[in-house]
């Protein structure tokens, strides 16, 4: 994957890679321990930092941002939405429990600064609440994917669930602090969305996060451009999948098409930014 990451300002910083746009490169800087992916057993990649209250627009799984004097907190991952994966499997959840526990002190000691956690989509951490305690209760910050699907579909809900969503994560952990790590909205007709409803998300995603920044540091919108076809199918094969919602959520979930022209989204979100003095 190809990436340029540029600094806008002291709290917003994008991440454009993988696009027709880009042909500048910027290696990522930290590691992820990935003990469990959605669809497979223990593989290692890359993780990007993150910082106070940051905007963040990712496309790979290398991204940095900058603060004011260019020196920002890691973000350790060990596992990546590791609720897909492990399920309401007791004995799995016991089994990766167990693991992390034994893993993150490791990390913690060689990295006393960094948010060490698991990835776990916004459902998980809902829905799964028993399982993901036991992680919670040695991690230093929750570390969540949000994607608002109706459930067992990749049909999107409305814009507006996000207020009620941010709302929800943060009286259920009011004392650890929330990293979006992803946030995301396909434009897909194939989601029974639209470019219409994808800004609508942006913007109401900016609103829920107002309320809410003392406990939420960053949003990192997933991702600035659109895939290209060739990539989508990629992403099919490895995931297995042919459902066409999954499909159009790949291909239309960035702000910008492939090509690199503004979606209504990505306009949504300058206004959102400017409003805000960033």
């Amino acid at each position: 994957m190809i990436s340029l990451i540029f600094l806008l300002s002291p709290i917003l910083f994008v991440s454009l890679s993988g696009c027709a746009a880009v042909d500048s490169y910027i290696p990522p800087t930290d590691q992820h321990v990935a003990p469990v992916e959605p669809n497979s057993l223990p593989q290692q990649n890359n993780l990007q930092p993150r910082g106070n209250r940051m905007l963040g627009m990712s496309i790979s799984e290398g991204a940095v941002g900058f603060d004011k004097s260019f020196a920002i907190a890691r973000v350790e991952m060990i596992g990546n939405e590791i609720d897909i994966y492990l399920g309401n499997s007791d004995k799995a959840w016991r089994e990766y429990t167990e693991f992390y526990n034994a893993v993150a002190p490791f990390v913690r000691n060689k990295f006393p600064r960094a948010i060490v956690s698991g990835k776990i989509t916004f459902d998980g951490f809902m829905n799964l609440r028993d399982h993901v305690q036991g992680v919670l209760n040695n991690s230093n910050g929750v570390l969540v994917t949000y994607y608002p699907f109706k459930p067992g579909s990749f049909d999107v809900r409305d814009p507006s669930t996000a207020r009620e969503d941010f709302n929800k994560i943060t009286a259920f952990y009011p004392d650890k602090k929330i990293y979006f790590a992803e946030i995301g909205y396909p434009s897909g007709g194939g989601n029974r969305s639209s470019e219409e409803k994808q800004a609508a998300f942006v913007r109401e995603a900016f609103l829920a996060w107002d309320n809410h920044h003392d406990q939420i540091p960053i949003l990192s919108f997933d991702w600035l451009h659109d895939k290209s076809s060739g990539e989508v199918s990629e992403f099919e094969r490895y995931y297995g999948s042919s459902d066409r919602g999954f499909s159009s959520y790949l291909g239309t979930l960035g702000l910008r098409t492939y090509n690199g022209k503004d979606k209504q989204a990505f306009v949504e979100l300058r206004k959102a930014t400017k409003s805000r003095g960033w």
